[in-house]
């Protein structure tokens, strides 16, 4: 499976094996994502779920999320 991602300056969009998967206005993806970090402490499977490309440091993961998602979450 080959992923593709193409970024026009106001239109980004993902193309996964031929099949456009994401294309929305760029303000419009700034609105509904965000880049977080959460502290270890507070991370719970559920959490984990929700976050795109986790990655983990000593003290925290950080990942992409749907910003409704966490929004009432402490710690993020």
């Amino acid at each position: 499976m080959k992923h593709k991602e193409c970024w026009p300056i106001n239109h980004p969009a993902s193309i996964d094996d031929g099949k456009i998967i994401l294309s929305q206005g760029k303000d419009d993806i700034l609105d509904r994502y965000a880049l977080v970090q959460i502290d270890k402490e507070v991370m719970t499977d559920a959490l984990r779920v929700e976050l795109i490309g986790v990655k983990e440091t000593a003290f925290k993961f950080s990942g992409l999320c749907i910003r409704e998602k966490l929004r009432n979450v402490t710690g993020v």
